[in-house]
């Protein structure tokens, strides 16, 4: 094999290992909608609150940027249930996430109000 059949070779190889790895992670990637999709079927089965919670506030991140309405309601539930638990870092959490979803709706004094709670 001559050098120049051999760069051939290696040429095609790293570009079908190339274009195999971006057809691969395009399949692998969701939407928005299917990850809050995903989200609620786990909370849905979910028992334990503190898992609850932190379903939760991953499910307001994941929909604050399309949905702003669901993304506050959902803040305000993780909010809600951290305070039940009283469990602090879910307080805590909820509360960042519920400033964070304010402030990206322009509220800015409520939001001050939850990020520095």
């Amino acid at each position: 094999m001559n050098s120049k059949s051999f760069c051939k070779s290696v040429l095609k190889l790293f570009l079908s290992v190339l274009i195999a790895s971006f057809v691969f992670q395009n399949s692998e990637a969701q939407t928005p909608q299917l990850q809050l999709d995903s989200l609620q079927h786990l909370f849905e089965k979910e028992i334990v609150d503190t898992t609850r919670i932190n379903l939760l506030n991953e499910m307001t991140f994941v929909s604050a940027g399309f949905d702003k309405e669901k993304s506050l309601s959902t803040a305000l539930r993780a909010l809600e249930l951290a305070k039940k638990n009283k469990w602090q870092k879910g307080i805590a959490q909820s509360e960042k996430y519920l400033g964070i979803v304010l402030l990206e709706s322009g509220e800015r004094e409520a939001a001050r109000a939850h990020i520095l709670a």
